[in-house]
């Protein structure tokens, strides 16, 4: 594909959106929003922000319209109850504008220097994976949590990749054809990779550098999603996973080859 990702395919169209879901994140939204939209003018990206902010309690809301206020290229979305991570997924698949999609959090959880290699890496995916030691900042027993996680899904699934809950880069179009179930629990980025390969699309990986969070707090090793994400892997195997995808789609891997 001969796509250049500092170019934008059509005027006022962002190549990317950046989705970034936010939950009582006042402390360090601004500051994360600017320093992505900073490195992303330097590597000369037509982009868009979408802050999803999922009936945060604190202030986050007000920081995101004031954010849109002073820069077009914000946009920020309310869910008026608490739904979760993946349904903010859900939200900003139905709203992007862009040819692609990356999900930042609001502590950004990467040096924004390192997206360059995602979109170096796009002309030749789909989904571009980004691996990192994100064991910087885990505790013991959350570290033993990330390593089980990736074992169960490479032995269930048959998954080569490195990593399934970090930051991934995301043809829109692909994302679009998917049925996205398990937004619950931590199993949906699993889920999007998993459907996605079945469908035919290319996944490539790429090592990035991790940023511990300085802001907010931390909620990936709570007991109730690490049952829930449990429960729902096991739901997706027991039904046949990635080959019932790959039997109920043969049309979609046609229109992605």
């Amino acid at each position: 594909m001969s796509e250049s990702w500092t170019l934008s395919p059509e005027p006022r169209r962002p190549w990317l959106t950046v989705f970034v879901p936010a939950f009582n994140e006042r402390e360090g939204l601004a500051q994360s929003v600017w320093r992505v939209m900073a490195v992303l003018d330097r590597f000369g990206v037509a982009a868009e922000i979408l802050i999803v902010n999922d009936a945060s309690t604190d202030d986050t809301g007000l920081v995101a319209a004031a954010l849109a206020d002073l820069d077009p290229r914000v946009r920020c979305i309310t869910h008026p109850i608490n739904r979760g991570l993946g349904s903010g997924l859900t939200t900003a698949i139905a709203e992007a504008r862009g040819d692609w999609l990356i999900l930042v959090p609001a502590d950004l959880a990467i040096d924004p220097v390192d997206l360059r290699r995602y979109f170096e890496s796009s002309s030749n995916a789909d989904i571009v994976v980004g691996v990192a030691d994100v064991h910087v900042d885990y505790s013991w027993f959350r570290r033993l949590v990330h390593a089980a996680n990736i074992r169960v899904v490479q032995i269930l699934f048959g998954m080569r990749e490195r990593q399934f809950q970090y930051i991934c880069l995301y043809r829109l179009a692909v994302l679009r054809m998917l049925q996205i179930e398990y937004i619950r629990s931590a199993f949906f980025h699993a889920e999007v990779l998993i459907k996605a390969k079945a469908l035919g699309a290319r996944l490539s990986e790429v090592d990035v550098r991790y940023r511990p969070r300085l802001t907010g707090e931390a909620g990936g090793a709570r007991s109730t999603l690490i049952v829930h994400t449990l429960r729902d892997m096991a739901d997706f195997w027991l039904r046949g996973g990635a080959e019932a995808v790959r039997r109920q789609a043969a049309p979609s891997r046609r229109s992605l080859g």
